[in-house]
């Protein structure tokens, strides 16, 4: 007779474990999280077998909030961990970002002690691309690499009936004694989209996502959110890109009733009204966009919003795209520019935006009411320091709302990763693999040094996104204004962003907020060491603090720490700040 299984994932923080060390030492102010949707997939297909007895999650990225709570990574991993109050057959660690490799390897090592005959697996994004190294440096049983809804199926079927040596027999699972250097790894084949039940949001708890995360970047007001996906894969090959490494290059889709019942669920047990599509290519099939955003537009889901975080591609932008996504609550258009020369983004990114149609999607954008935010990343292998400013003058130039500026990270099994590692600029070892997230640059290039990078991206963003913001210059205060408030929230120490505010106030007539501003900007002057950094380096450029009496404190250059501002991932201004 099979075993009915009982099968427990653990879910990772996506922070560096610098910033997860922060998070044991002071409260996060602004804790941004998305709801793993690999592991709400796959718990899906897992909890309708007969082979099942039970499917949980043991969270450590949502209870990271309470990190002071428990005071070091030992302590939090075991108190957790001893709130399961049985041994699972089943141990399905979930790895999409090589940040989390770290929080991985401390986990393993604490829990193969607590649950010896416990089946430990792996999966996600960064177990595929480090398949080989993750066999030699953990206890792992099983790495199952790609989309798992099938494999993991007939993988857990075997291990019930008692045929555990039999499961590595599946395309795209592997354990040690199947992995030969002189092979090439395959991927498990990838499921029918169309048949996978809808995720399985009750294994988390739904509140901590949902009431704390938002993707507003303009409006004032929260709403309850949550991410889903209505595709998989990408026919591009950036070459920054790791996800053809998991979901391929071919599309595939759920359709528009199976998005419709998903949303129904978040609606109407959770209050979800804004969704976070996560998809990977989300416009690329025009006509099939525009009919999937029309039927969303016909649910019962009141000041329903959207949001397409991994960022719109111009290239496939049209009229009756953008229309449409105006038309479902589109709140801001998050567009994947990356680099504005026309030869780093075509030769040596191999984006291929079509850098002409930028500045009218923009306006197009602006006439429907959404505004703009457009991703830019620099410090590829053979972009020169010229190629650099041609970029950033670019960006000056299309007038977006609000651009990021950020030193492109190589990811694990991108060709990005293996340019720089043959060039010597990275190493392949866990302690880089941490410090993957998107921000400032660690290491020189022949082309530019680390610190010359990262002065110039935030030199950018200043210039760009606050001296001369946009809004500001064309006299739309009230949106500037609420842009600004979106950095002092998460930022309290940038006086650019209040100084910022004070100019709003003033041009507006209303002097006495705008004195309010001026008065903050000087208690922070004289209590906050980042503020003091920040007035050293760009106060000659804000006028109306020349006045000021105050001592100054010994300046800090960590006010820069994170390049592109506000919409990344926070901490509060005593610790550090992870960028996703």
């Amino acid at each position: 007779m099979n075993k009915k299984l009982k099968v427990l994932f653990i879910n990772f923080p996506t922070f560096t474990p610098s910033s997860v060390e922060a998070c044991f030492k002071a409260t996060p102010t602004t804790y941004l999280m998305q709801v793993p949707l690999g592991i709400a997939h796959l718990a899906s297909v897992l909890e309708i077998q007969e082979f099942i007895e039970s499917v949980e999650c043991l969270d450590y990225c949502a209870e990271l909030e309470n990190g002071p709570k428990y005071g070091s990574y030992e302590v939090f991993i075991d108190t957790l961990a001893k709130e399961i109050s049985y041994e699972p057959d089943i141990i399905a660690y979930s790895m999409n970002f090589s940040t989390q490799h770290d929080f991985f390897v401390r986990c393993e090592e604490r829990l193969k002690p607590l649950w010896p005959n416990s089946i430990m697996i792996a999966g996600g994004a960064h177990a595929t691309n480090i398949t080989k190294d993750l066999f030699e440096q953990s206890e792992v049983d099983f790495i199952v690499r790609g989309e798992a809804e099938d494999a993991i199926v007939k993988m857990l079927d075997l291990i019930a009936a008692g045929k555990t040596d039999q499961a590595s027999s599946i395309q795209g699972i592997y354990c040690r004694e199947t992995i030969q250097d002189d092979q090439p790894l395959k991927i498990c084949e990838y499921p029918d989209l169309e048949q996978l039940p809808t995720p399985c949001w009750h294994i988390f708890d739904m509140p901590r996502y949902v009431e704390k995360y938002s993707e507003t970047f303009v409006h004032a007001d929260r709403r309850n959110s949550c991410s889903i996906m209505t595709s998989r894969g990408c026919p591009f090959h950036c070459t920054f890109c790791s996800s053809f490494t998991l979901h391929g290059r071919k599309m595939r889709y759920f359709g528009p009733e199976w998005t419709k019942k998903a949303v129904m669920e978040l609606y109407d047990t959770y209050g979800v009204t804004e969704f976070v599509i996560q998809d990977d290519m989300f416009t690329v099939h025009r006509e099939r966009t525009v009919e999937m955003l029309t039927e969303l537009q016909s649910l019962p889901v009141p000041d329903m919003a959207l949001s397409v975080k991994n960022a719109l591609s111009v290239n496939t932008l049209d009229d009756s795209v953008i229309d449409a996504l105006a038309a479902t609550g589109l709140e801001t258009a998050y567009i994947a520019v990356e680099s504005g020369s026309e030869h780093v983004n075509h030769n040596i990114m191999k984006k291929r935006v079509k850098l002409d149609k930028v500045p009218g999607i923009i306006e197009k954008f602006r006439e429907r009411g959404v505004p703009t935010c457009c991703f830019f990343i620099m410090g590829f292998p053979g972009e020169t320091r010229e190629m650099m400013d041609e970029g950033i003058a670019f960006a000056e130039s299309i007038n977006s709302d609000w651009c990021t500026f950020n030193a492109v990270k190589p990811l694990v099994g991108t060709p990005l990763y293996d340019e720089m590692l043959a060039e010597g600029y990275i190493d392949h070892t866990p302690e880089y693999w941490a410090q993957t997230a998107y921000g400032l640059r660690e290491f020189d290039t022949k082309e530019i040094d680390k610190e010359e990078l990262n002065d110039l991206l935030y030199d950018a963003n200043i210039r760009i996104n606050f001296l001369k913001n946009y809004n500001v210059r064309s006299g739309n205060y009230d949106v500037a204004a609420k842009m600004f408030k979106n950095i002092v929230e998460d930022y309290p120490y940038h006086i650019i962003a209040w100084y910022m505010l004070h100019v709003c106030a003033k041009e507006t007539g209303d002097l006495d907020q705008s004195s309010a501003y001026l008065i903050k900007i000087q208690k922070l002057l004289e209590t906050d060491e980042r503020a003091t950094g920040m007035y050293l380096k760009y106060g000659s450029q804000l006028p109306d603090l020349k006045g000021l009496d105050v001592k100054l404190r010994q300046g800090d250059a960590d006010f820069r720490v994170n390049a592109s501002t506000s919409i990344s991932q926070q901490l509060d201004a005593d610790m550090e700040v992870a960028s996703e």
